[in-house]
């Protein structure tokens, strides 16, 4: 992911044209919090992104996309792209860093993958991810916590898990992402140290304890003011 630099589109317009695209094919669009909207931009055809990204990494949960989302140097970032190959593998993909927030979720659609159940299992899930922004604070960017939540969902995929990752560690362990790498020694990295994988089956009990911990860390006593946690240089 590298910012980008040569933006065309005004961010009305981008988060606009992703709504009416939505729209237009009949899906309910993603939740975006506002302050995000205002830096959205139109990368290519059906990807919205508040940095350049790779729409067919997203789809791949590609390791390295994904130990990328998951860096605490990330604090802010969206991006939507529908992906894929052949004639009926496709996803839509959603990647959101919102204060102590990391999501990732794909839903199948497109290809063989355009019916009534496709259209439900979207709105399914957009509708968990926007009860989750809802306990979030209005001043929560301002905010610096210690602990972030992760949380990772694919519908085609085995990928249905959370995560609470201490962002004072620079020091982590690479865990295996349901069978997407794995290495066993502690590196160096300007990444967090993640706790073990919660691994879930259900898309709705994934996000019912993603959100009673979310609550734990949202009640820590109290955030520190916004401040350099020790990894930034």
């Amino acid at each position: 992911m590298t910012h980008n630099n040569d933006n065309n589109s005004s961010a009305d317009f981008a988060y606009a044209d992703m709504v009416r695209t939505f729209m237009k094919a009949g899906v309910q669009p993603p939740p975006v919090p506002k302050c995000l909207r205002q830096k959205m931009y139109r990368q290519e055809e059906w990807c919205w992104t508040t940095m350049d990204v790779n729409p067919f990494s997203m789809y791949e949960v590609d390791l390295n996309y994904m130990l990328e989302l998951q860096s605490p140097r990330l604090d802010e970032y969206l991006a939507v792209s529908h992906a894929g190959h052949g004639i009926n593998s496709y996803g839509l993909q959603l990647a959101l860093v919102y204060g102590p927030l990391v999501i990732f979720v794909q839903n199948a659609f497109g290809g063989a993958y355009h019916g009534s159940n496709a259209i439900k299992s979207i709105k399914e899930t957009y509708s968990y991810i926007t009860n989750i922004l809802e306990l979030l604070p209005e001043d929560v960017q301002s905010q610096f916590y210690s602990e972030r939540l992760v949380v990772l969902w694919s519908g085609f995929r085995e990928l249905s898990c959370y995560s609470v990752q201490d962002v004072s560690l620079v020091t982590r362990r690479l865990y295996s992402i349901c069978g997407l790498g794995c290495e066993d020694d502690s590196v160096s990295s300007g990444m967090a140290g993640v706790s073990e994988w919660r691994q879930r089956t259900s898309q709705e009990q994934l996000f019912t304890e993603a959100g009673k911990v979310l609550q734990k860390i949202l009640n820590q006593t109290p955030p520190e003011p916004m401040r350099n946690p020790g990894w930034i240089i």
